[in-house]
């Protein structure tokens, strides 16, 4: 399990923060509110440190450091406000984690493939999915574009003969019954262009 340094003064951006960290399975989360926390906490040497400050750190801690900060101070830092997939793919490199692994946004919800759940905004499980139902959905929320049904059936399934379309739409009805309010109406999963696509996550930028 990897451990997390969270360093961040500023109390509605640590708090945003931590609601999005916590649901990231296997990362043990250190949470320093003050400089003396944050030096105390240095000694049993994290992983890694994210630190969300007005101002650079004077000295960079050994290790993979994150600064979140006004404006960006090299490629250790961020620039706010930040969208949390910016921050977890960075995350991502300095921790080690895998793409299977990987947390990402379904709409307004939350896919842990690890655990093939679907958490609601509050992080509650909302509906357990299959391995393939993680996989489609993995490859919708990794493309700004729509992606269309024979690379999803390609990219999923891998090329066979004997597969059609079918099979995809089967899994998207499916998909749809456990995410939408109104499956007849879908406002998560969505048709487009000949293909299907993912609609934008409603976590706003952290700022």
């Amino acid at each position: 399990m990897a451990t997390l340094l969270l360093y961040a003064p500023h109390a509605p951006r640590r708090e945003a923060l931590i609601e999005l960290l916590s649901r990231w399975p296997g990362l043990a989360l250190v949470i320093a509110k003050t400089a003396h926390d944050y030096n105390k906490a240095l000694a049993d040497r994290p992983d890694a440190v994210l630190a969300d400050l007005d101002e650079p750190l004077a000295e960079l801690p050994a290790g993979q450091c994150l600064q979140l900060l006004p404006t960006a101070q090299g490629a250790g830092s961020l620039a706010r406000p930040i969208r949390w997939q910016q921050i977890a793919s960075r995350l991502q490199l300095m921790i080690g984690r895998s793409d299977e692994e990987m947390e990402f946004a379904v709409g307004p919800y939350t896919c842990v493939p690890t655990e093939r759940l679907v958490l609601d905004a509050q992080g509650n499980d909302l509906v357990r999915l299959t391995d393939k139902e993680v996989q489609l959905l993995r490859l919708l929320a990794s493309s700004a574009e729509p992606v269309g049904r024979s690379e999803l059936l390609e990219k999923v399934w891998g090329y066979r003969d004997d597969l059609d379309t079918h099979t995809l739409e089967t899994h998207i009805y499916r998909l749809r019954q456990k995410l939408e309010r109104d499956p007849a109406d879908p406002q998560i999963l969505l048709t487009s262009e000949g293909g299907y696509r993912l609609a934008e996550s409603d976590t706003g930028p952290l700022s």
